[in-house]
């Protein structure tokens, strides 16, 4: 039996090396025999797992795929990327705290249910 840590290597490893091998969704989608959902999926699994190497999956909105790298300048460009594309995901929470957290401090049912 293939343990889901088993499952993961080889996906991994299917990742080329160096930004000159980078490999397209629809390749992956091709090579994994897979949906592009559960590839996206794979992809996020594959970023967030630590397999103790010296590398990252990275690719750029300007690039033409994922690959593998252990080169600084190109994982901070990626985590740079990132990092902007997560604010823009979490801008609109702030208008929606501000108009929530009123509501935590307030008592809606006159302590009856406290």
């Amino acid at each position: 039996m293939v343990s889901a840590k088993d499952n993961l290597q080889r996906y991994y490893d299917s990742i080329p090396i160096g930004a000159k091998h980078a490999i397209s969704r629809a390749e992956l989608c091709k090579l994994w025999n897979m949906h592009d959902r559960k590839v996206r999926n794979i992809i996020a699994e594959l970023r967030a797992w630590d397999n103790g190497d010296d590398m990252a999956i990275v690719s750029s909105s300007h690039g033409k795929g994922y690959f593998r790298t252990r080169d600084k300048t190109e994982i901070d460009l990626f985590r740079k990327e990132m990092e902007v594309r997560a604010r823009n995901t979490f801008a609109p929470l702030k208008k929606v705290r501000r108009l929530l957290l009123p509501l935590e401090d307030e008592d809606l049912f006159g302590g009856k249910y406290a």
